[in-house]
């Protein structure tokens, strides 16, 4: 998304108490522009033939996009932006391959009256190869982009997400109702990288005893391994270990600190946070 048009959205909708009216604007300008996307992309070869479905996904996303601009949250309509994005390009390549496709089988029909059947074959293999590596290449940057929104950041290990301690019920190692959807996209992202591995880290603040803590800790971390094994990821790529109150990241001394501390950070062994950033 253009990054100057989020960010002037972002600053009329803090100026939005002495100016709503220039918000509104700004916020439709934003929302009509990918409405423009969309319509530009759908009337290109082959792609409301072929990516239809995907431009309809876009065009809903357009109804969360508003909501975020509207709601002056500027990080996350930038994150909506980038699906929006994502899947026009996926209609697009989708349109691709599938022209391709037709191609490929328009050569071997010609190579057969043409008695050119074995060129033809090697023709329509470099052309099926090369669609597919687009199709594999698109699906690869939609995953991507929907991993944006969990803000990896990186750690010696590798790219890691947080979980903060209300995704579960107070002093309980049981996912909240709802918690373990929002797992859905890194699930999908590890089924289609089946070589990387996820590390599970459960962490407590310092009240209660070291025994109590640390059996919380390894619960609620083999809590998040269990969904995501139920959302389809192998369980022997994915390690749980609890470390009690031992690693704290902020001071257990007030509310706020021993919140933070409160935590299940789940790590991309090897991987690096900025591939999953700057997709637009």
């Amino acid at each position: 998304m253009n990054r100057l048009m989020l960010t002037l959205a972002g600053a009329t909708a803090l100026a939005g108490l002495a100016a709503p009216a220039l918000a509104d604007k700004t916020d439709k300008l934003v929302t009509d522009q990918y409405r423009e996307k969309i319509a530009v992309a759908r009337a290109e070869p082959g792609v409301a033939e072929y990516g239809a479905v995907y431009l309809d996904r876009a065009s809903e996303r357009i109804a969360k996009l508003d909501k975020k601009l509207d709601n002056d949250k500027a990080g996350q309509a930038e994150a909506v932006a980038g699906e929006i994005d994502a899947l026009i390009e996926t209609a697009r390549t989708r349109a691709k391959v599938a022209m391709l496709k037709k191609d490929v089988e328009q050569a071997k029909a010609d190579a057969a009256s043409r008695s050119n059947a074995q060129l033809a074959d090697a023709q329509a293999a470099a052309a099926s190869a090369q669609a597919d590596a687009a199709a594999a290449q698109a699906e690869a940057a939609r995953l991507k982009a929907e991993m944006r929104d969990y803000q990896l950041r990186q750690t010696q290990l590798g790219a890691t997400l947080v979980l903060q301690d209300v995704v579960f019920e107070t002093g309980k190692a049981d996912l909240k109702p709802g918690a373990a959807q929002r797992l859905q996209p890194l699930a999908q992202y590890l089924q289609a990288n089946k070589d990387v591995k996820v590390r599970i880290d459960g962490h407590t603040d310092s009240q209660g005893s070291d025994g109590y803590n640390q059996q919380l800790s390894e619960a609620r971390a083999q809590s998040v391994r269990n969904a995501l094994a139920g959302l389809g990821v192998a369980p022997d790529r994915i390690t749980a270990v609890g470390h009690g109150e031992a690693q704290p990241v902020a001071d257990n001394r007030n509310a706020a600190g021993r919140q933070q501390n409160r935590r299940v950070e789940v790590t991309l062994v090897g991987q690096q946070a900025s591939s999953f950033a700057g997709l637009d």
